[in-house]
């Protein structure tokens, strides 16, 4: 079973309620507690990075200076 990681808490959860074995239970029960702390820490890490993350220069310099080469090169005839 391949179940992504925000459904893993709700079928540890479905699982540790339809089962008999109180030590599975407990263990079902902290596998989805895990994934929703999981879930958070990458929400915040994605956060962060895209808080703190530079922002893209509009027009990158080194495609600013091909482009007035060209130009240059066009305005003297090659």
């Amino acid at each position: 079973m391949n179940a992504p990681l925000h459904s893993l808490s709700m079928h540890a959860n479905h699982m540790a309620r339809h089962t008999d074995n109180e030590r599975m239970q407990t263990i079902l029960q902290y596998v989805g507690v895990g994934s929703v702390i999981m879930m958070g820490a990458a929400a915040t890490v994605h956060l962060f990075r895209d808080l703190f993350k530079p922002a893209p220069e509009p027009y990158p310099r080194h495609k600013y200076r091909e482009m007035m080469d060209e130009l240059n090169d066009k305005g003297r005839g090659r």
